[in-house]
């Protein structure tokens, strides 16, 4: 971000007060900052430090928006973004038109079927070093391609890869967990415990 920082306050107008529950963030390639709200949906800030607004809010422009309760913004190689909810919905956003729709591309429908099943929501994605897609759920689950890895533990709050092709995980009060990078993890994940207070 280039600029001085500027200190957003509650009384500013342009940081509605639910902005404050700020779930997730992303950069996109042009160095604007995204923020997945509980309560605001998806705001951007340019890279001038300017709140651009909020967007994906369920409204008649935008339908097929379920909950403006946004867990996780996921970039996608085409250029739109999947958006997951606590409500356990997804969909996928068009920044260039301020559109969405609820075709989702690369999600297995065994994850999309379980997630309605369920009641469970996405908090995060990751791809590890042989592609494989972990996706991480709120409510007791990883799912790596088309296999889940069901844990009452395993309350996923951020998936991410490191420069040694190992996959890190955190779970919700039971620390961080990491897992190196495999074609095929077999029956159960082989992970290496941090930060673990019950352990």
């Amino acid at each position: 971000v280039t600029g001085e920082a500027t200190e957003l306050r509650d009384t500013d107008p342009m940081m509605p007060q639910g902005y404050y529950y700020v779930r997730n963030i992303m950069f996109d390639s042009a160095g604007n900052l995204w923020g997945a709200t509980q309560g605001e949906g998806v705001f951007r800030i340019s890279n001038q430090q300017e709140i651009i607004g909020n967007y994906i809010k369920p409204d008649k422009e935008n339908p097929n928006a379920q909950s403006n309760s946004v867990e996780v913004i996921i970039p996608e190689p085409d250029g739109l973004y999947t958006v997951a909810t606590k409500t356990n919905d997804m969909f996928r956003y068009d920044p260039r038109t301020n559109s969405v729709t609820k075709t989702l591309k690369g999600y297995s429908k065994k994850l999309m079927t379980y997630i309605e099943r369920t009641g469970n929501y996405v908090t995060s994605v990751c791809y590890d070093a042989y592609d494989n897609k972990w996706t991480g759920l709120g409510k007791d689950g990883i799912f790596i391609g088309e296999r889940l890895y069901h844990d009452k533990a395993y309350n996923i709050t951020g998936i991410q890869m490191d420069r040694h092709r190992r996959v890190w995980f955190i779970e919700s009060q039971k620390g961080l967990k990491m897992v190196p990078s495999a074609k095929d993890y077999g029956d159960s994940l082989k992970m290496v415990s941090f930060l673990d207070t019950n352990a």
